[in-house]
């Protein structure tokens, strides 16, 4: 309801968001895969919701005039969000006994949908008794957001403490991402640094 009662977004803008969203996904899934493998899914899974909801703060900031950060923050959310989401799975399935994993699975899926599914009746609500309270609508919206990613980077704490067999601290993932090509394909952008990297040179190069 934001995007299109706020921000004035169409339907095609908002189809444009979400195709950027599962194209950083897409793009980004093979790092993640390989930085998982190294250091396994605690770290990287920190890392990834660390960076993934520190650029969800921009939502309180969002307005018309600015609302075009929207194409590169999707983009941005969908390549972090893949290798939160990938780690969620693997770390099921590397910590459960193989017995139990159908159901955690499946209790991991079932908590999960049902707080998504409370989520918006919450945060209705919410926006419903701001505006009592004499709130601009775009005000009120921007209090809501500071939620959402204040829980979600507090959570990293908590996933932190859990104990996962031959995984790497965080500071070993943190030191592979400087890299600069290995932090482009998490970010999405491995297309563009292979370019700048293997670019063929100029007709004026060549002539000297």
């Amino acid at each position: 309801m934001f995007l299109f009662e706020q921000l004035n977004f169409s339907g095609v803008e908002v189809g444009i968001l979400a195709t950027l969203a599962a194209l950083g996904g897409m793009i980004a899934l093979p790092v993640w895969g390989g930085l998982l493998d190294r250091h396994g899914n605690k770290a990287c899974m920190a890392v990834a919701l660390g960076l993934w909801q520190a650029q969800n703060f921009l939502w309180c900031f969002l307005t018309p005039a600015n609302s075009a950060l929207l194409y590169g923050m999707w983009f941005w959310g969908g390549g972090l969000s893949a290798g939160f989401i990938l780690g969620q799975f693997t770390i099921l399935l590397k910590l459960i006994p193989a017995e139990a994993r159908n159901l955690a699975i499946g209790l991991n899926l079932a908590v999960t949908s049902v707080v998504a599914a409370l989520s918006p009746i919450v945060g209705g609500e919410v926006l419903a008794q701001l505006s009592v309270l004499g709130y601009a609508p775009l005000d009120a919206y921007h209090l809501v957001f500071l939620v959402q990613p204040a829980v979600g980077l507090l959570s990293c704490i908590l996933l932190l403490r859990i104990r996962e067999p031959a995984s790497s601290p965080l500071a070993s993932v943190v030191g592979a991402m400087r890299n600069i090509r290995t932090l482009s394909g998490v970010l999405g952008l491995s297309f563009f640094v292979n370019y700048l990297f293997a670019r063929p040179a100029g007709r004026d190069s060549r002539r000297r």
